[in-house]
């Protein structure tokens, strides 16, 4: 009716507005706007001061929500769309009655193997850390345990304890990020802490566990992709190095791998360039060349000729 608003969705502007001004405090916080929401509420970064200007370096999501409610992802392209993000998601509970904010992580979701997948995924805030961390099954109810930050509104205004926030999110968002890179390499891994605090870093003791069974075939993976441009940049610093003997046993690893493996990208062509310049720095008479009737690779003009 005219002269009036929603007002379920006034509460929920109320909750961002509070969050904004709670996650700004840290560094940027880009709100999306209520047309544009698909399911992430900020754009955010943290930084350093330097000067008077702040210095961009960590990149997060972050979903806020009014309380603690389940937070269901009901289709297989909603799961996908959760898992497939390149930055961390992370939650933010706010209790508007209090002025009480909780930040919750999603580490967990690293334990989801991307090539097996559920169609169902329920994110629970129960306080608890009662999560299996050592298994790559497709579950359907992750328990994000503990806030990662609970504070009040009041607090920022603290300078120091800011600055122990931010050094808590920085450790938080880049142990997500680099479990979110192994996943994009293919490589399902992940890296977590033993134990943690609320309003802690992550501490020192960290755990690994990685999954060899769902890497899926080659043809899928792009492991071998990968450490071919590993060995392409390990090529450039044997040339620059002037080390022969290096070259060489590079080359060998890297010809096992062509010989072994398709690819679906154009990482030979890369590592050929690479090694082919580095034998013309080193005056070495011996050149590359990549056959795609053995390897099925791109082409560099991007159509597929196998």
């Amino acid at each position: 009716m005219p002269g009036a608003v929603a007002a379920n969705a006034y509460e929920g502007i109320r909750s961002e507005a509070l969050a904004q001004y709670a996650l700004s405090a840290f560094g940027t916080a880009a709100r999306v706007p209520m047309s544009d929401d698909s399911g992430i509420d900020f754009h955010c970064t943290l930084g350093r001061l330097i000067g008077k200007r702040l210095l961009v370096e960590n990149y997060y999501l972050v979903q806020v929500k009014s309380s603690k409610s389940k937070v269901r992802y009901d289709s297989a392209d909603a799961v996908k769309w959760l898992l497939g993000h390149k930055y961390p998601i992370l939650f933010m509970v706010v209790d508007k009655s209090s002025s009480q904010l909780s930040i919750y992580k999603t580490t967990e979701l690293a334990t989801i193997p991307w090539r097996n997948f559920p169609n169902t995924i329920e994110i629970e805030f129960d306080g608890q850390n009662n999560f299996d961390l050592k298994s790559f099954e497709p579950i359907t109810n992750v328990n994000v345990g503990l806030p990662i930050l609970d504070f009040n509104v009041t607090q920022l205004a603290d300078k120091e304890w800011r600055a122990n926030v931010v050094k808590t999110l920085r450790s938080w968002v880049e142990l997500d990020q680099g479990n979110i890179d192994w996943r994009t390499m293919g490589f399902d891994a992940y890296q977590f802490p033993s134990a943690y605090v609320t309003n802690m870093p992550v501490g020192s003791k960290i755990e690994m566990n990685a999954s060899f069974s769902t890497l899926g075939s080659s043809e899928v993976s792009r492991l071998p992709s990968m450490t071919l441009f590993g060995l392409a940049h390990m090529i450039n610093v044997a040339a620059a190095e002037s080390d022969l003997a290096a070259l060489m046993q590079i080359k060998s690893s890297a010809d096992h791998i062509l010989r072994r493996y398709r690819f679906s990208d154009n990482a030979p062509y890369y590592y050929a360039f690479c090694f082919n310049t580095a034998c013309r720095h080193l005056n070495i008479n011996m050149q590359m060349t990549i056959d795609i009737s053995d390897v099925g690779v791109f082409s560099p003009f991007g159509t597929i000729e196998n």
